[in-house]
């Protein structure tokens, strides 16, 4: 029989290596939760569209016809990519739609599960664990089913597949940490939530999702590139896919530790403000 013993401030008494050990605990004692979490959302997003988990690869196909248009009308000029553009775009454009669908599902998932948190009793983490899962598996789905493709092309190699899954690793942590915090801070306004989902609709232009860094000429602008931890997550993700290679050794180690420290913090803060969050949610 498992019991549970409450005492008062015993999250702020936890350290940071107990709470992180608590949460991994609870993540994989209540792994069947977190699937039957996970099936239940995969099924009901699809349950009443004709071509149901097409959508998959159909969503983000669609979204780089308008890409590669602009290219083609020669309104936008990626520069010299090394690889045929829809490849270059596609590559990009999957990668920031993972981390703004990650990011997406952490910030709202405790409004997406408010019912079941108010009504049961259990860990919280959960919710995060199965929205993380929704969200890898989608874009997982989609990797297969569009590698065959980059196969036939010859833009994909054997290295390149196994480090992939390592290297995006970090792009996780971050979308992690920032929906974390945001889902903290809209507790108290709900305008937070809005801000920073307008903010990341214009830091993806300065991230170099659907074009190359050396067709940019304005020195601000350039700065403020090297300058996103998001650059050398998204370019390092596709560069070592595409061509084999990391984008910036030096820039991914440190974004990948920024990446990490935020999820630290983001937990943290998370872990010890948690009663308060669900008290104002009510």
């Amino acid at each position: 029989m498992h019991t549970t013993r409450i005492c008062p401030n015993q999250r702020f008494e936890r350290g940071f290596f107990k709470a992180f050990m608590h949460a991994a605990g609870n993540l994989y004692r209540l792994r069947e939760l977190i699937y039957q979490l996970f099936r239940r959302d995969l099924f009901a997003v699809y349950k009443r569209s004709f071509i149901g988990y097409v959508w998959i690869v159909v969503t983000p196909v669609a979204g780089i016809l308008s890409w590669v248009f602009l290219h083609k009308a020669h309104i936008i000029s990626p520069g010299d990519v090394g690889v045929p553009y829809p490849v270059y775009i596609l590559t990009g454009t999957m990668l920031w739609g993972l981390f703004m669908g990650v990011l997406s599902s952490t910030m709202n998932a405790m409004d997406m599960y408010r019912f079941m948190i108010m009504k049961t009793a259990f860990p919280h983490e959960v919710i995060f664990g199965a929205e993380m899962l929704l969200r890898v598996s989608q874009f997982a789905f989609s990797c297969v089913c569009i590698l065959p493709v980059f196969l036939f092309l010859g833009v994909v190699s054997v290295r390149g597949l196994v480090l992939f899954p390592v290297v995006i690793i970090p792009l996780l942590l971050s979308a992690v940490g920032l929906g974390l915090l945001v889902s903290i801070m809209s507790v108290v306004s709900y305008d937070v939530k809005r801000v920073i989902t307008g903010l990341t609709g214009l830091v993806m232009y300065i991230t170099p999702v659907v074009y190359s860094v050396d067709v940019i000429h304005n020195a601000l602008l350039k700065k403020l590139i090297h300058l996103n931890p998001l650059t050398y997550l998204v370019c390092s993700a596709r560069d070592t896919i595409l061509y084999t290679r990391v984008y910036s050794i030096r820039g991914f180690a440190v974004s990948t530790l920024l990446s990490v420290i935020l999820l630290i913090i983001a937990w943290r803060v998370f872990y010890v403000s948690e009663d308060k969050i669900i008290e104002r949610m009510i």
